[in-house]
């Protein structure tokens, strides 16, 4: 995993480290995850690099570990979400360039909701605890509050 986020990388050269780790996870599952614990936070970190095509590969990466990393994958769910939360609310979003990344990253999000709904709720409340965008004026209520009445 770590090959794939050594600077001076190509795309392409990711996108091979990228199926070799989807190999190595279909065929392995579970006890892939227990060797990758310790490089998962490169794929993690790369959510947040605005770079299209190397968004699409850490949300189909994503993907990968939530449909086979079994229990393994919930010690890394808070991540992974956060992560997938980061690449669809860019602002960017919605370029044409980027419409790529974001398909990838809901096609993991649902993965992840599909596999692992189980221990969403606890990591769910975190997450969108973090996100939430309150108004800043004190006398209106914000546009949460507002939709939740």
């Amino acid at each position: 995993m770590s090959y794939m986020w050594k600077s001076g990388k190509s795309l392409e050269e990711r996108r091979t480290a990228l199926r070799i780790f989807t190999d190595v996870t279909e065929k392995c599952q579970e006890e892939a995850l227990k060797y990758y614990n310790g490089k998962l936070k490169f794929l993690f970190d790369a959510c947040y690099k605005r770079n299209p095509e190397l968004q699409q590969i850490v949300a189909q990466g994503i993907g990968v570990i939530a449909l086979l990393g079994g229990s393994a994958f919930k010690s890394h769910m808070r991540n992974a979400l956060a992560g997938l939360n980061s690449i669809m609310l860019s602002p960017e979003t919605m370029r044409p360039e980027y419409l790529p990344a974001h398909d990838a990253a809901i096609s993991a999000l649902g993965k992840i909701c599909l596999h692992h709904h189980e221990n969403l709720h606890e990591v769910m409340v975190h997450i969108l605890a973090s996100t939430l965008y309150l108004d800043k004026s004190p006398n209106q209520p914000s546009n949460f509050s507002s939709k939740c009445k």
